[in-house]
């Protein structure tokens, strides 16, 4: 959702959360709110309030998601950190044996 209002973001979203919901469980499935996050990319710490089932989503200021760390303001500190942290345990490892 792209908004420069915040409340404008927080009823789309929901409208779309809402969507989502009815759709899986008309197909037999359910949602896992505490699986479920939310983030609001350049947001300065805003919070998004978007409900699932009469429970809040939470709010995530960085998320790995398919093997990529995000955070809120899309900044790839996090995931090149994470990427030399694996990389220096291989060299780690292989000078070991």
């Amino acid at each position: 959702m792209v908004d420069n209002d915040l409340s404008n973001v927080e009823k789309k979203l929901q409208k779309a959360t809402d969507e989502l919901v009815a759709w899986s469980q008309s197909e037999g499935m359910d949602i896992n709110v505490s699986k479920t996050k939310v983030m609001l990319f350049g947001g300065h710490g805003e919070k998004l309030n978007v409900m699932i089932k009469d429970t809040f989503v939470d709010n995530v200021s960085s998320y790995k998601y398919l093997g990529v760390f995000l955070d809120s303001d899309l900044n790839f500190t996090m995931q090149t950190d994470y990427a030399e942290l694996v990389k220096q345990r291989e060299l780690q490892r292989k000078f070991a044996d």
